[in-house]
This record gives structure tokens, C-alpha cells and sequence, in this order.
């Protein structure tokens, strides 16, 4: 979850973060080292729900979470995960280290230089070293719902690896996620345009009010999908959805 959400956090995890974690996990799980320490770096964490999710169950994983809009009640409430979490609020605090796993999920969106930032995390990443990256997708559905959370831009799948390229990384994998929610927010888009509002364009993930039944079934459905689509990827078949992810290594 983004910070600038948590204000309005109702205390359960919308779908979208609950299938989004089962996703990372499925694009993570052949790059992280088995069997010996190994150092991950979650850049833009939010409130780490993710990080705690993927690295928390990995007792060889220490992670690095970094997130300009840390408080000190935020860092207080995610110390629970242990001591082989630190918390930053930015990347030059982690000192000189390199990670074996960096995570940036949707948080180039939130740069206005995304290259700038995207060489500087290159650096960081170990030689044999893995990054994932998530940005939402089709600069066409910018919305207020982009403004509330303060983005800059959405990317298609070639905007994204192209910026990885420029970036000094190399594309091993790439995708989209969430394909059946994109029918939604292109009317929500056509709504807004035409003056009608939507209730969400600035509550986002964090005002989430379903019950625990339906959060499952949604969380359930959108994990599978999510599944599928990442298989298809792999298979070099993509269809459009609403988050464009690639997972890189670095050029040799």
C-alpha cells in the first residue's frame, strides 16, 4: 500500500494487494538464492506488506525497505518483522551495498526522471542479481486516481522494458497483470471524462470496505488470473492488462 493511502487504511488488505503479493512471489521464486544469505532490496515499500509477505517466510533474506514517506510511527509499526529488516527513507542510506533482489513495484510511475532514478538502483544490484519492476499500465487511463497518488505517467509493456534497456539492465521476462480489470477502469476513465465522478479516485487500495468473504473470492480470482497470464508471458504471449511488469538482470 502506498503511505499516502494509509491514512485511510481500513485495516483489511483490498484484493488487488492480496493477489499482487501471490504474483511477486510466482516472478521471485526461481531468483532468490536458496540456501544461502542473500540481500534484498524493496525500493518505494509503502507500508511493507509486500516485503513482509515475500522475505519475511525466507529466513536467508535480509531486506533493505526504502520509502521517502517513512514516519517514525510508520518504521515503529513494521519493526514486528525483525531484525533482518532496516527501514530507510532513501536509497543512499543503505550505504554501498548490493542486493542479489530489488524490487520496485509501481514506483517509477512516481519519478519524474524514472532513467535518472532506474540507473542509480542499476548500480545497486548485484552482478548475478535480479530486479523486478510493476508500473500501471496505458498512459490513456490516467486518471485522478494517478494525481491522488501522485504519478507522472503510466507505461505500455515497450515504454517499460525500453527504460530498463536505457537503464543498463536486460529484460529477461515481461508481462502484464490484472486483464480483467481493465474494462473497469477505462469506464471509470470514460466516466470521469464525461463529469462524472467515481467514489475511488482518491481512496484508492487503502479504503477498501469488502468483507472477508468477497475479498477472499476477488483475491482468489485475480491471484489465478494472474497466474495464467504470467504463464502466458513466459510463453511469449501478452495480453494487456492494467500493471506492466519485467524482470531484469544486468547487461553483461
Amino acid at each position: 500500500m502506498d503511505l499516502v493511502e494509509q491514512k485511510i487504511f481500513t485495516g483489511l488488505r483490498h484484493p488487488w494487494e492480496t493477489s499482487r503479493v501471490e504474483a511477486v512471489k510466482a516472478l521471485t521464486g526461481n531468483v532468490l538464492p536458496q540456501g544461502k544469505p542473500a540481500r534484498a532490496l524493496d525500493l518505494g515499500c509503502g507500508d511493507g506488506y509486500v516485503a513482509g509477505e515475500v522475505f519475511g517466510g525466507a529466513p536467508e533474506v535480509t531486506a533493505a525497505l526504502v520509502d521517502l514517506y517513512f514516519t517514525d510511527e510508520t518504521v515503529a509499526a513494521m519493526e514486528s518483522y525483525g531484525g533482518r529488516f532496516t527501514f530507510h527513507r532513501s536509497l543512499e542510506e543503505t550505504g554501498d551495498q548490493k542486493f542479489d533482489i530489488i524490487m520496485m513495484l509501481d514506483v517509477l510511475e512516481h519519478e519524474e526522471n524514472d532513467l535518472a532514478l532506474l540507473r542509480r538502483v542499476t548500480d545497486r544490484l548485484a552482478d548475478d542479481g535480479a530486479i523486478l519492476l510493476t508500473v500501471p499500465a496505458f498512459q490513456s487511463l490516467f486518471s485522478r486516481h494517478d494525481e491522488f497518488l501522485r504519478h507522472f505517467r503510466r507505461y505500455s509493456l515497450g515504454q517499460l522494458t525500453s527504460v530498463a534497456k536505457e537503464a543498463g539492465l536486460a529484460p529477461e521476462s515481461c508481462g502484464y497483470l490484472y486483464t480483467s480489470l481493465l474494462l473497469p477502469r477505462v469506464l471509470a476513465v470514460i466516466l470521469q471524462r464525461i463529469g462524472i465522478s467515481g467514489s475511488g479516485d482518491t481512496k484508492g487500495v487503502g479504503g477498501w470496505s469488502g468483507g472477508p468473504l468477497v475479498t477472499g473470492l476477488i483475491s482468489g480470482y485475480l491471484a489465478l488470473e494472474n497466474s495464467i497470464l504470467i504463464a502466458l508471458a513466459r510463453m511469449g504471449i501478452r495480453p494487456p492488462g492494467l500493471t506492466a511488469w519485467t524482470l531484469c538482470r544486468k547487461q553483461r
